[in-house]
């Protein structure tokens, strides 16, 4: 999935998160991944709804916290 995101390939990367994440709904570092892809596909606010599923903890590093501020000025 990493390689997905580094390459930009974000639709595939999307697809393959949101299958992965049927098996594994808990799979916090995937819910930040497919928020990173629909944020890059133009789809803040399903992005920014994506990190708010996160745990406090994991919602409260600086990366989630500095997309958070980038989505919420887009919606």
């Amino acid at each position: 999935v990493s390689g997905h995101l580094n390459a930009n390939r974000n639709q595939e990367a999307l697809g393959l998160i949101e299958r992965t994440l049927e098996a594994h709904p808990q799979g916090h570092r995937l819910q930040l991944g497919r928020a990173i892809a629909l944020a890059r596909l133009g789809r803040a606010p399903e992005a920014r709804h994506a990190l708010m599923q996160l745990p406090d903890r994991d919602r409260a590093g600086g990366k989630v916290q500095g997309l958070l501020r980038e989505l919420e000025a887009l919606c």
